[in-house]
């Protein structure tokens, strides 16, 4: 229960985190390449793929 409550109230920073986890592990896996990352989402996914161009430069592009 406390990993499904973790983000509450933390709308764009931890979910944020936990995204960036996976990329990184894709990216050592050899299954990503960090410099041809793009991100998308709809609804809250939307939210927070705006949310991540103005907190990281990860990512080449978006599309909402």
């Amino acid at each position: 229960m406390a990993w499904m409550s973790a983000s509450v109230r933390n709308w764009g920073a931890g979910p944020l985190s936990d995204v960036l986890s996976g990329v990184d592990h894709l990216v050592r896996q050899g299954e990503a390449d960090p410099r041809r990352l793009f991100l998308g989402g709809g609804s809250y996914g939307g939210y927070l793929t705006g949310w991540a161009m103005t907190h990281t430069d990860r990512f080449r592009g978006t599309i909402q």
